[in-house]
């Protein structure tokens, strides 16, 4: 479940078409990257909260309500959604105020699909890029447990609610800080903060492991005269054309 990590940072922008913000795959450096300082006991007693809350899920569903802050828009944009999970394979969907569906972001096997239905358009991702697009929270235990890998965590108090910060470790991410609001060890909502000012607020309205759902709960099911586009995929390099000798 790999494909799943960093989904803290990433996934909550998706209820807009990609445009020049599509991520490209980064070279690996070559250069030894600086030892990673450990996590505080704080934070590891968190995160093994978190964990187990989210043990033995074979079955999830999530209801959400979303508000973005952006700068380009006068009033924040509201939405709500829901994310079903069976096995591996997910299915999340977003809607408006009006109730109509915006976006729908499918995984399965590793791959990425996302559809638009109001603009009749569907984007698809190659396996190696499955990682760039993402639900908005972390479902599985190995997910949390290798947070510490992309983020740099410490954690804020409330009274009675834990603040966990994550701030990227990648320099190129558009993101400055994660913020999960925890009580009793279960999640109850984000805020995401970006480089561009926007800011993201999503408040978790039910987090409901095992329920019965099948296969069929997370197909996406997309109709006849969407346009597909394939996003990330290297053009392929025209064929030369056979020679002919003159006779």
């Amino acid at each position: 479940m790999r494909f799943m990590i960093r989904v803290a940072c990433l996934g909550l922008a998706i209820v807009g078409p990609t445009t020049a913000q599509t991520s490209r795959p980064q070279t690996q450096p070559t250069q030894a990257q600086p030892t990673q300082a450990s996590p505080s006991a704080e934070v590891k007693n968190l995160l093994a909260e978190w964990s187990k809350s989210l043990g033995d899920v074979r079955t999830l569903r999530v209801r959400f309500e979303q508000v973005k802050h952006l700068r380009v828009l006068r009033k924040p944009r509201v939405s709500s959604g829901e994310v079903l999970l069976v096995g591996k394979q997910l299915l999340m969907r977003v809607q408006n105020k009006k109730g109509q569906v915006e976006t729908e972001l499918a995984v399965q096997e590793g791959n990425v699909r996302i559809h638009y239905p109001r603009l009749k358009k569907l984007e698809v991702y190659p396996r190696d890029d499955s990682t760039k697009r993402k639900p908005p929270f972390p479902m599985m235990v190995e997910d949390v447990e290798e947070l510490p890998r992309d983020y740099e965590l410490r954690v804020e108090r409330e009274g009675a609610t834990k603040i966990l910060v994550m701030k990227p470790r990648d320099t190129k991410s558009r993101f400055t800080e994660v913020r999960a609001r925890f009580e009793d060890g279960r999640m109850q909502g984000l805020e995401q903060k970006s480089k561009r000012g926007d800011r993201v607020v999503l408040t978790i309205r039910e987090f409901t492991k095992n329920v019965k759902l099948t296969p069929s709960d997370v197909k996406l099911v997309v109709p006849q005269g969407t346009k597909t586009v394939h996003i990330g995929e290297k053009p392929q390099p025209n064929k030369p054309k056979p020679h002919r000798s003159k006779k």
